[in-house]
């Protein structure tokens, strides 16, 4: 590249000492305008503090709204905890199992924590303070009730405990709670109502200010706008009257802009005062931000070269100042230069100065990134040192060996770890690693050794006898180095030692001849285990159901015999007694199809959705009508299933949805199928109570409930069998719910196989 310091063409640089008229660029905005803008933004900030205050007492008002939630959703657990100590004490007093006492045990646990809990909600309320003492107080004797009788029950008898039930002494205590909690409840909802009267309140003050306040601000828009419009014509008046003063500049200043873009390195060209006027992409490509917009001299500063032993650019080191200041001709000075992303450009800069009569008039600089050029000789240079490095520091022989001659060229320095000989001894026999080879292998490795190695590759296994006697395994791999003919100069290769790996091959080896046996061991164990799981489900079906049936005959014979001569409690007792004997025999019917969904082998066959909901639904048809509820049914496809499991998951859904609706709304449910790839998600929705997000998975767990038996009957088990029994179709079930807003239970199922 030649550089030219004198440049004298006068033409090509005729219009860098142009100046814009000042005029042009400066019309100044009236103090209407100012005042106007101000008024504004003061309204901006009034109405901001404003909403900002309005918006804090929502906030707040939402705070007590959420609180008095919590206290009420509190006293509802409070309540369903003691529930379940009663459910689990009856229990208990019916059946004799231990098992049973399991929710009282946790409810004793539980309910304290929910008594100092709302003790702590309602601090802020002397009167739901006082009520919570009381409730504490009814709490205890409530559960030492409980405790007493089920001492009772376990010192002297189920008779005796029966009979301290009779009393109907806890069903008086139980009362007195229920009615402590509501009263609690209608305090808290008095609170919410107060409550949600405030937040409204305070919402509709914020959204009247807010519509008074944006009003203002759009009058003060509307003025501002029309005060711009007019300053805006004058301008365009006097821009009008300019725009021929710039045309033949603009041209020349294009034309020469152009020829700067063609270059192919960074061009840029400035002013006598440093101030830049033209540059090109290829600047902007090599320094790797936009060039930048100098107005003088000391403006250099602002670019961040640094010199080739890292030190900074003084403003006076700049090629570009220099050739300005002193006319010196730069040629190929190089400098680095910082990237976005934190890398480096080497970059060579040449700058000369444009003199018109024998005075500077402006300068120009080209560059060009040599990072490519001066990264390849360091690495060049440094090639042979990392080689060095890496052959000498890995944990495998390295080896470089010329078939031509069968020389061993170079062996790194773990040979001497490994084969326990020093690098020289191969100096004066070149042989010497193949020595070591134990007399077994020799034979075999020296075949594979003239077979392989003229051809390039290499991968072999032998075993060497090192000098202490240690024998080692070595895994010997090499690969071919061609030169730019393509012929076979040199054949690389790693020698490691993979003792320790052939070791835990012959382990790995034993163990697998072992397998076979451990698993007919353990084949032999689970058919025990699946033997007692059938002797114990026909105890449960045989065993407990006879006391049952002999329950159910003596309550129906004295309900017959005797009616005429007991009393409305006694019959009520007697009532009792049968809707328990009836629950528990539902109880181990379920238990019964739980078990046996575990153990039944399940073949999947071709079925017909719309025949199974169909079979469901008569099997409902008495509930159906009991409840009055209305059922509608999309088309649905077929699915691979086992017709009488698919049978039961449905009607388990189906009464589910009908049976969890607040009376008096009539239960709806909508059955429908959705198609995806290869599978079908059935859907059953209702219109129920719903179920909270957090208990969406509890419900499928064996004697999960989240209501009293006395509010929605049931065992519990429904869901779990649900879940069992889909699972065992190699299918998935899920819920989505929310409370008080319905549930869609859905089941994926294979559409073929």
């Amino acid at each position: 590249m030649v550089y030219i310091c004198t440049w004298r063409q006068s033409k090509m640089v005729s219009g860098i000492n142009y100046r814009y008229p000042s005029s042009i660029m400066k019309l100044p905005l009236t103090r209407q305008i100012n005042l106007g803008i101000a008024l504004t933004l003061l309204l901006v900030i009034f109405n901001a503090a404003l909403s900002y205050r309005n918006t804090l007492k929502v906030v707040e008002n939402e705070r007590s709204v959420a609180h008095t939630h919590e206290v009420i959703s509190e006293l509802e657990k409070t309540l369903s905890t003691l529930k379940d100590a009663e459910t689990g004490q009856r229990g208990y007093l019916l059946v004799g199992d231990d098992r049973y006492l399991e929710p009282y045990k946790t409810a004793i646990n539980t309910v304290n924590q929910q008594i100092a809990g709302l003790q702590q909600l309602t601090s802020d309320n002397p009167q739901q303070q006082q009520q919570i003492v009381d409730l504490k107080k009814s709490v205890d004797i409530k559960l030492t009730e409980l405790e007493d009788t089920i001492n009772i029950k376990r010192t002297r008898g189920q008779q005796a405990a029966l009979q301290v039930v009779r009393t109907d002494r806890g069903q008086l205590i139980m009362d007195k709670i229920r009615r402590q909690i509501a009263d609690m409840q209608l305090e808290e909802n008095k609170l919410l109502q107060l409550r949600n009267a405030e937040s409204k309140a305070n919402i509709d003050s914020t959204f009247l200010s807010l519509v008074i306040a944006n009003s203002v601000n759009i009058l003060g828009i509307g003025i501002i706008y029309y005060l711009f419009r007019r300053d805006t014509i004058l301008r365009h008046q006097e821009q009008t009257k300019q725009n021929q003063l710039f045309s033949e500049l603009q041209a020349e200043r294009n034309r020469l802009k152009t020829m700067l873009q063609q270059l192919p390195v960074g061009a840029a060209i400035a002013d006598d005062k440093g101030k830049l006027i033209l540059g090109n992409k290829q600047a902007e490509n090599i320094l790797g931000h936009t060039l930048v917009t100098t107005e003088s001299i000391d403006d250099y500063s602002e670019y961040r070269a640094k010199h080739p032993d890292g030190r900074p650019y003084e403003t006076h080191e700049y090629p570009m100042v220099r050739a300005l200041t002193t006319g010196e001709c730069v040629v190929n000075e190089e400098f680095r230069y910082p990237q976005p992303d934190g890398s480096e450009r080497i970059v060579y800069i040449s700058s000369t100065p444009v003199r018109e009569s024998n005075k500077i008039i402006a300068a120009v600089a080209t560059f060009y990134d040599v990072t490519l050029l001066k990264t390849t000789e360091a690495e060049l240079r440094s090639s042979d040192e990392k080689f060095r490095q890496l052959a000498e520091n890995i944990h495998e022989v390295f080896w470089i060996f010329d078939p031509r001659n069968g020389q061993l060229i170079y062996v790194s320095p773990a040979y001497e770890t490994i084969w326990g000989r020093t690098v020289e001894s191969l100096q004066n026999n070149p042989m010497g690693w193949s020595e070591a080879i134990h007399p077994d292998d020799k034979q075999r490795h020296a075949e594979q050794h003239r077979e392989n190695i003229h051809h390039g590759t290499l991968n072999v296994e032998y075993r060497i006898i090192r000098p202490d006697g240690q024998v080692r395994w070595i895994e010997d791999r090499g690969f071919p180095i061609r030169n730019q003919e393509g012929e076979i100069y040199r054949v690389a290769g790693v020698a490691e030692d993979v003792t320790e790996r052939k070791r835990k091959e012959a382990e790995i080896q034993l163990l697998n001849e072992t397998l076979e046996q451990r698993v007919q061991e353990r084949t032999v164990q689970l058919q025990e285990v699946n033997a007692e799981m059938e002797a114990f489900a026909y105890s449960i079906s045989h065993d407990l159901r006879a006391p049952l049936r002999t329950m159910q005959g003596f309550a129906q014979a004295l309900q017959e015999d005797y009616a005429d001569q007991l009393d409305e409690i006694a019959q009520e007792y007697i009532q009792y007694i049968t809707e328990g004997a009836i629950q528990m025999d539902t109880l181990i019917a379920d238990l019964l199809s739980y078990s046996r969904l575990t153990r039944v082998q399940i073949e999947l066959q071709q079925v017909d959705l719309n025949s199974i909901v169909q079979e469901a639904l008569k099997q409902l048809g008495a509930e159906i009508k009991e409840k009055h509820a209305l059922i509608t049914i999309d088309t649905l496809p077929l699915v691979m299933a086992h017709r009488s499991t698919l049978m039961q998951v449905i009607t388990n859904l189906i009464s589910n949805a009908i049976k969890f609706v607040e009376p008096p709304t009539q239960p709806k449910v909508h059955i429908y199928a959705r198609e995806q790839q290869n599978l079908v998600y059935l859907w059953v929705e209702d219109n129920g109570i719903g179920i909270a997000p957090e208990h969406q998975e509890r419900i499928f767990r064996v004697f999960e409930r989240l209501h009293g038996a006395e509010s929605y009957p049931g065992t519990g088990i429904g869901l779990a069998i649900v879940r069992k029994a889909v699972e065992r179709m190699n299918g998935k079930v899920g819920v989505e719910s929310q409370v008080n807003s319905g549930s869609r239970f859905w089941i994926e199922l294979i559409k073929r196989v």
